[in-house]
């Protein structure tokens, strides 16, 4: 059945809303992702609200509001996150960046300066959103994103190209730090020689199993493997904090983000581990959400 714009919008509304969605969340996605479709935003979506909404676009947006409806996540189904003021392609299989992650790379951004050469890891680098935006804001920075799941290291790169930082940027696919530990000495596969970094950063699976239970709907899509830390979280943070220091430089920081109960406990494995100038840092909300340590000069 044929449907103007407003209607759409109007029969979106209410099937999200009849899903569990607020008033303001059901109205707000509606018209985004029926802009999105038909490609038009502003007043040209405003001012052509009762025009006829294409056939196909009509049913790919129905389609996609009920999969809203049943959990799937807004940007999967768009393809596409803000962070930092720059988009980034998304996709089923990968963790999609959050408005939180914001908070590791400006901690990063006030540990370094704009005219600084530096080299920069992000461990399970996903989209490779945190890389990006770092590179975006320190022109002289070169980094490495690490990711075991194939799907992330191309997504991560095709980022990287669409943004026009592919000749600073690259991603390796493996555990953790596995592809520095097996990396050629020479630096001709294209990491710093030898493979050691100003910055290393991560945002670890860090969800507890009792936590997991409690996600929403829309979360639960997201892929497992880059939610769950553990029982309580912390175990990558147990692998990655001594592990890290190893590959940065003297003086060079590791900023991990980290779930708002963690705090202490992510910063007594960075006590344990030898770091110095530990801190905890919280996000908007006023709730633990990175910590931080330099390793030693000497």
């Amino acid at each position: 059945m044929a449907m103007t714009g407003r209607q759409a919008l109007g029969w979106a509304s209410t099937a999200l809303k009849k899903a569990g969605f607020s008033e303001d969340a059901a109205g707000r996605e509606s018209r985004l992702l029926l802009s999105h479709l038909w490609d038009r935003t502003g007043l040209n979506f405003i001012l052509n609200l009762e025009e006829a909404v294409p056939e196909p676009v009509l049913a790919t947006y129905q389609d996609w509001i009920r999969r809203r409806q049943t959990g799937t996540p807004l940007q999967y189904l768009t393809g596409i996150q803000d962070f930092m003021d720059a988009d980034y392609q998304t996709l089923p299989g990968v963790l999609i960046p959050r408005q939180d992650t914001e908070i590791l790379v400006q901690a990063a951004l006030e540990r370094t300066r704009r005219s600084e050469a530096l080299w920069a890891l992000d461990l399970g680098t996903g989209s490779g959103a945190i890389l990006g935006a770092l590179a975006i804001r320190r022109p002289l920075l070169r980094g490495i994103g690490i990711d075991k799941n194939p799907l992330a290291v191309g997504l991560a790169q095709g980022n990287f190209q669409r943004l026009g930082l592919a000749d600073r940027l690259t991603v390796l696919e493996g555990s953790w730090l596995e592809p520095l530990q097996q990396a050629e000495p020479s630096g001709t596969d294209g990491l710093p020689n030898p493979p050691c970094f100003d910055l290393i950063l991560s945002n670890p699976p860090y969800i507890s199993t009792a936590e997991m239970a409690e996600l929403p709907e829309d979360v639960k899509q997201e892929p497992e493997s880059a939610l769950w830390g553990g029982v309580d979280g912390l175990d990558c943070y147990r692998e990655l904090i001594p592990a890290a220091r190893s590959f940065l430089r003297k003086g060079g920081w590791f900023l991990a983000e980290i779930g708002w109960l963690q705090g202490p406990a992510v910063s007594s494995l960075f006590q344990d581990a030898g770091y110095l100038e530990i801190s905890v840092i919280q996000d908007q909300g006023l709730r633990d959400r990175v910590v931080c340590g330099r390793r030693p000069e000497k």
